[in-house]
């Protein structure tokens, strides 16, 4: 595939202002990460380049520029000389409206393209940092893109990524208008954000800002076996394909604990190794150790960064092999009383425990040794349990865990402490405490009073400075909501901004069934298996991209029959477009985080029209239930029914692109309840064997997928879709909008040329249109109905190019040997 050097000469020229400017380019083998010695940076004119540029594409490489201005032949953060603009960079995604015109795009796929923005006051690094993440939030385009030192792909050179199928990015949208830039104010007015993204948005900057600051590398006891804890336990596994990025990225929690790197290779080689899929063979020992180097080499944070602030909560102790109720005598009980000389330092090891619990447990006793003369001994891994399980609602008031009955339990001041300890187990043994300060009250000889007094303020010391500690470290007003398909027990974690519930799967209750009804039903509803496993490929698909489906039935046929057996189990939530519209504003909603606890499927039933938001759809949603805590939900399969044709979904011109890459569509027809088997043994008898099929037919998918591990499952599941959509694909029914577009744009043009429509310039046989956007706007309000106008409005700067037949867009033109304008050529 040739390069195309008109296209890389105009993307350096949009991005510059100049003709033929002097850019920092960066070259990297674009297969993989194995010749390093292929990467050059530099700075010279594109002319100068070309020559190492055209052996670098023979070699695979990539060739890429930089956002912003740099001094000699270096490329780093810190030596940003000049800043040209910001960037959104969507990757896997379609290109979202923006609210902010970029100056310019450039695209290689339908989920692949690129935004500029030039802006002209940005004054700092860390101000180009806060302004990249915001867009990138605000769009849902990659967080990562955020270095001032920021390097994109130079358009009409080749992507190697699959070197058998080499790519290009090429200009999609030139929106330049002379010398103007944007201001920075521009950039923060045109992205508002909510407040909890703005939330976001700040503690990522704070994070940021003490990543900086750490501790170094020491070997700390505490922090080895943290970290040895974390390779065994919930380090995520390397799997082959991916296992060196896996690596770097288990390898940079050891750095962040400020573990040597010697210490940290041998720990992840004993304990980690073991785990990866597959695991490294003795002669690899040096690969993968190496891997761990170039973790710690290349790290962006200081080393100790975590342990400096504190940031690692505790961990829960992992569950035995067959859950507690097996191995109840394995559960952590609490320590009996040990009292210490008052000289005497805290020797008990916490090399198990995290450093918030041991922190406190000495914070307790310094109290009580204060008072008492004595320490107590607590159980550091209960009190780390109950630090990293439950978490503190100001907004409620109240304190939030899960029981052992896995419903999440809300506790007000006086029921918290006994909610933690009927959960967690005591954190130390309260008759042997209580005993200790009955006795140092005696000797004290205090009255009957007095001594009641005593007891009871200091029988509250432990249980006061744990919720002071929930109160002030744990508190989060903003819940994330899952059921962890391959977990035995619930639990809570808590993160940064939000605390994440995990809920355990409970298999679905199945019964009997007549083989006879299910033959009947599948004979009537024949896509009925293909359905139920599609749900649950969405269950366990990492990306839920694909998991829209338009049912298009007659209205008998039994839309509200399938509905019915998937609210039974609490498979379903039923919802509005006008609900989820509210849930994207974030408005109330008359939905709780229950009705979402179990649920794999949104339906909505009887839809009339959809709205580009729907297209958020895809994997979660934050709703806000009244007078509760705003909840984050995992949102699987999307189920669209309807008896009737939507023309804003499928219009006169097709389906919008977005909604073809999304949507698969089944088309049913007859009437469930004219069926004869259904009338003579009645809808219940019927009802009940169709929903005991199902619960039979979809726990036997899910334990097949659980069986699989995590890891493989989602994998599968993502083939699975991506088969699913290419046999089911909507587009399969009907036309693409993008594929009618050049029909569109030759119509306008044809029109305009038959009655010589007031903006068409003539120079002599050649044809020229002014002000061709007004004009497609008003063609398409006179020939489309309101349910499609929306739709094509959207494309009407892809109808304006594709009707300029000389490909040079909407420029300033010369006719007539003297008159400027600025059209595009028709003819």
């Amino acid at each position: 595939m040739e390069y195309n050097l008109k296209q890389a000469k105009e993307c350096l020229s949009l991005l510059t202002g100049e003709e033929d400017p002097s850019v920092t380019l960066q070259i990297f083998y674009d297969v993989d990460s194995s010749k390093p010695e292929l990467a050059k940076t530099f700075k010279l004119t594109l002319a100068d380049a070309l020559p190492l540029i055209e052996l670098s594409q023979k070699r695979h490489c990539g060739i890429f520029v930089a956002l912003n201005e740099f001094e000699g032949n270096t490329r780093s953060n810190e030596l940003v000389t000049g800043f040209r603009g910001l960037f959104a960079d969507c990757d896997g995604i379609d290109e979202p409206e923006w609210t902010l015109t970029p100056h310019f795009t450039q695209q290689r796929d339908s989920t692949h393209s690129h935004a500029i923005w030039l802006v002209s006051n940005i004054k700092s690094g860390d101000e180009f940092r806060m302004l990249q993440r915001r867009i990138a939030i605000y769009y849902g385009t990659d967080l990562s893109v955020c270095d001032p030192a920021r390097v994109f792909r130079l358009a009409g050179f080749n992507h190697y990524k699959d070197p058998l199928k080499p790519a290009q990015y090429s200009i999609s949208n030139d929106n330049t208008d002379g010398d103007y830039k944007h201001t920075v104010e521009d950039v923060i007015k045109a992205h508002p954000l909510s407040a909890r993204q703005d939330a976001e948005l700040n503690a990522w900057m704070e994070r940021r800002r003490v990543k900086v600051v750490g501790t170094g590398y020491e070997n700390n006891e505490i922090y080895n076996a943290l970290f040895k804890n974390t390779l065994i336990n919930t380090a995520p596994i390397a799997i082959s394909g991916s296992g060196s990025s896996t690596v770097i990225k288990v390898a940079s929690y050891g750095h962040d604990y400020g573990i040597p790197l010697e210490a940290c290779q041998e720990l992840m080689w004993n304990h980690y190794n073991q785990r990866c899929l597959p695991p490294w063979t003795e002669p690899e020992r040096n690969q993968f150790v190496g891997i761990i180097g170039n973790a710690y080499k290349y790290a962006k944070s200081a080393a100790g960064c975590k342990t400096s602030v504190g940031a690692f909560s505790g961990r829960p102790v992992p569950e035995p092999i067959g859950g507690w109720e097996a191995n109840n005598a394995l559960r952590p009980k609490a320590m009996t009383i040990k009292t210490v000389a008052a000289s005497q330092e805290v020797a008990a090891s916490i090399t198990e425990n995290n450093e918030r619990a041991a922190s406190l447990v000495a914070s307790i006793n310094y109290l009580i040794k204060k008072e008492l003369g004595v320490e107590i001994e607590i159980e550091y891994s209960v009190v780390s349990l109950m630090l990293s399980s439950c978490f503190f609602s100001s907004q409620k008031s109240s304190y939030f865990l899960l029981s052992e009955n896995d419903d999440l339990l809300e506790a007000k001041n006086n029921d918290c402490w006994v909610f933690l300890v009927k959960t967690f187990g005591a954190p130390f043994c309260a008759e042997s405490f209580y005993d200790l300060i009955e006795g140092d009250c005696n000797k004290k000889s205090l009255t009957k009073v007095e001594a009641n007094k005593r007891i009871s303020s200091l029988l509250k010391i432990p249980s006061e400075k744990i919720k002071e500690h929930l109160r002030y470290y744990n508190q989060r007003n903003n819940i994330n909501m899952n059921v962890d398909m391959f977990a035995g027990k619930g639990r809570v974690e808590i993160h940064d901004e939000h605390a994440q519930v995990f809920f355990r799967h409970i298999p679905l209750q199945e019964g009997k069934y007549d083989s006879k009804i299910i033959d009947d039903y599948i004979n009537h509803f024949k896509q009925f298996d293909e359905l139920i496993s599609w749900f649950v490929d969405c269950r366990f698909a990492s990306d839920r991209k694909l998991g829209y489906l338009w049912l298009h039935a007659d209205s008998d046929f039994g839309k509200g029959f399938l509905i019915s057996i998937l609210s039974d189990f609490k498979l379903c939530v039923d919802l509005s477009v006008k609900e989820i519209e509210k849930m994207f504003e974030g408005a109330p909603v008359g939905r709780s985080e229950k009705d979402f606890k179990r649920a794999i499927v949104v339906s909505i039933d009887e839809f009339k029209s959809v709205k580009s938001e729907l297209k958020q759809l895809q994997n979660h949603v934050t709703i806000s239930p009244k007078n509760q805590l705003s909840v984050e939900v995992s949102l699987y399969a999307k189920l669209f029914t309807s008896a009737e044709h939507v023309s804003s979904l499928v219009g006169e011109a097709g389906v919008e692109d977005q909604f073809a890459n999304r949507f698969s569509y089944f088309r049913c027809k007859g009437s469930l309840n004219h069926r004869g088997l259904f009338k003579g043994v009645g809808k219940a008898i019927y009802f009940n064997s169709v929903k005991n099929y199902f619960a039979e037919k979809f726990n036997y998918l899910v334990r097949e997928y659980i069986s699989l591990g995590e890891a493989a499952s989602e994998t599968i599941a993502d083939n699975r879709l991506i088969e699913f959509h290419k046999k089911h694909g909507i587009r399969n029914e009907f036309n693409v909008l993008s594929e009618s577009l050049p029909e569109i744009a030759n119509e306008i043009t044809q029109h305009c040329i038959k009655y010589n429509h007031s903006s068409i310039v003539r120079n002599n046989e050649e044809v020229y249109l002014t002000s061709p956007v007004k004009i497609i706007e008003q063609y398409i309000d006179n020939n489309y109905d309101h349910s499609n106008k929306t739709m094509m409005l959207i494309k009407k700067t892809e109808i304006r190019d594709l009707m300029c037949i000389d490909n040079k867009g909407y420029i300033t033109r010369l006719v007539n040997s003297y008159e400027r304008i600025k059209a595009i050529r028709i003819k």
